[in-house]
């Protein structure tokens, strides 16, 4: 009984300590001293407002502060090694402050730079001051409470992927932005958007994923892009940037003026049901209508000579595709699906392309079963998983030679000794392709049920192909020294081609390969991990 109430005790004085919500005000002289003048007080403190000069050992000290929600640093300066300042919040310094809801910018601030506020899941409100210039590259990404950002007028850039999946519904480019990145805005929680006079440059799939974006506005004096039907293009109609996913449209034609489609431009525009594309557009971009989940016609003009993978993933009702082209294009594995295959559809050819369609290894992989209709060829298909391949083989209706041709998309990295490793040269195992990123928090307990399956089938022939997008290589290097499977990296960080071949939007994601090097699920298909490679081995 006397254990019992000591134990009460002590979880009430627990609890007391934790509620002992602390406002703060710190004034730093001397660089580096920020953790020593909070004391005790780094384990309580809740808001804290800091002025004077300080350095990167300062931001790490937010490290020690767990219930820290509020940091105004607007009298604050930061200052590199040299004591001189930097004007610039450096990256990855404030990534993973996991309690962090609302943080002011210290007033001398021009560059937020790469990863600066990466996951920082419950950051809800961000006050940035004039003078602000660049916001460099996945400055608040993961940040998906983020709801209130006042852009400076001054703001000139806004580099890729800088508030992917962030809870900002509306988005008015100030006055002096010029430059917009790949995916600013990727899977926000944007209705609307209004972009400036002065706006010159525009990356692909901005508003990607933004399932409530009903409107895109351009100001009238803008040379460089307009809207066309609630359509975002170039000024002249000749590239097609964005089309708002919350249209209700259920048809929509592009106009005979496109020559480019951007990626990601289709994006999540799930009341689409058919979509037509002018002649003239000759390359069709990666993830241009990923996850229509609505369109059930598509047609593709006679110019089309590319298909990008990934360009109709996750277009899972998709019943009819209509290609004019009487050469086929070519059409990388996966284009039809890498993360979610469709499941039936039929493809319609013209007359006299039957055979030029059976003869590319690319269509003759996809569409194994054909058969004739009056004017058009309806090849239909039973699922654009490769593993229609192997009954395809089975059945003799598939050349073995071009089955290995369109396997996997191979990836030639480098791994921790600098030796080149090729994923196609696992052929033989069963191989699981995993992307991961090891400065995160996950990291360590994703790799402890790594090894477990490495432990278990790896003398049965399974094997771990790993790539780490991390940025720091000395730190991978470090990470993986120790591990048994084939690690390798790439230096362009979340920017890394390989990212795109796969179509991978969140990492850590895998894939299972089989024996034949025939790309068979991601992760999002499996619930029963061991039972899927339990099956291929």
């Amino acid at each position: 009984m006397r254990k019992f109430l000591l134990l009460c005790v002590a979880f009430t004085m627990s609890l007391g300590i934790q509620s002992q919500a602390l406002k703060k005000a710190v004034e730093v002289t001397t660089p580096g001293t920020l953790l020593e003048l909070l004391g005790d007080d780094a384990a309580s403190v809740t808001d804290l407002t800091i002025s004077g000069k300080i350095n990167s050992t300062d931001l790490n000290a937010f490290m020690k502060t767990p219930l820290i929600e509020v940091i105004d640093m607007l009298n604050a300066e930061i200052v590199g090694s040299d004591g001189v300042a930097t004007n610039t919040i450096p990256s990855y310094s404030m990534s993973y402050t996991s309690t962090l809801k609302k943080f002011v910018l210290p007033k001398g601030t021009t560059t937020i730079g790469n990863n600066g506020f990466y996951k920082c899941e419950k950051l809800e409100e961000v006050v940035a001051n004039e003078g602000l210039l660049k916001i460099n590259s996945r400055a608040f990404m993961s940040c998906y409470a983020l709801s209130k950002f006042n852009f400076p007028s001054t703001l000139q850039s806004i580099g890729t992927s800088a508030f992917y999946k962030s809870a900002l519904t509306e988005f008015v480019a100030p006055a002096g932005l010029t430059t917009l990145g790949d995916d600013v805005f990727y899977a926000s929680k944007l209705t609307k958007v209004s972009l400036n006079a002065a706006l010159a440059t525009m990356g692909k799939g901005m508003f990607a994923g933004c399932t409530a974006l009903q409107t895109i506005a351009v100001d009238p004096e803008n040379k460089a892009f307009t809207v066309q039907d609630g359509v975002l293009f170039s000024a002249d109609i000749a590239t097609l940037y964005a089309y708002p996913q919350a249209d209700t449209r259920t048809s929509y034609a592009t106009p005979s003026t496109v020559t480019v489609i951007k990626g990601s431009a289709f994006d999540c525009a799930e009341k689409l049901e058919e979509l037509r594309i002018n002649e003239g557009v000759e390359a069709i971009t990666n993830s241009m209508c990923y996850g229509d989940k609505g369109l059930l016609k598509l047609y593709l003009p006679s110019t089309v000579k590319t298909i990008d993978v990934g360009a109709f993933d996750a277009c899972s009702n998709l019943a009819e595709f209509h290609i004019r082209a009487v050469t086929p294009p070519v059409a990388e594995t996966g284009a039809f699906g890498v993360m979610f295959p469709n499941y039936k559809m039929n493809l319609y050819v013209p007359v006299g392309s039957l055979d030029a369609y059976k003869a590319a290894p690319e269509w003759d992989t996809y569409y194994p079963k054909a058969e004739r209709g009056l004017n058009l060829h309806n090849i239909a298909i039973e699922g654009l998983k490769n593993i229609r391949i192997m009954k395809a083989e089975q059945q003799q209706t598939v050349d073995p030679s071009k089955v290995e041709y369109t396997g996997v998309i191979d990836i030639a990295l480098p791994d921790n000794k600098g030796n080149i490793r090729k994923l196609s040269s696992l052929k033989g195992k069963v191989v699981m392709l995993d992307f991961h990123l090891f400065a995160t928090k996950e990291s360590t307990a994703r790799i402890m049920q790594l090894r477990e399956l490495y432990n278990k089938y790896h003398a049965q022939g399974f094997e771990i192909y790993q790539v780490s997008v991390d940025p720091d290589e000395h730190f991978w290097k470090t990470s993986v020294a120790a591990l048994p499977w084939v690690c390798v990296h790439s230096d362009d960080g979340l920017n890394a081609a390989e990212l795109g071949m796969y179509n991978v939007r969140d990492i850590p994601t895998y894939f299972l390969i089989d024996k034949n090097n025939v790309l068979q699920k991601r992760d999002v298909q499996i619930k029963d991990i061991d039972a899927e490679i339990k099956a291929l081995l």
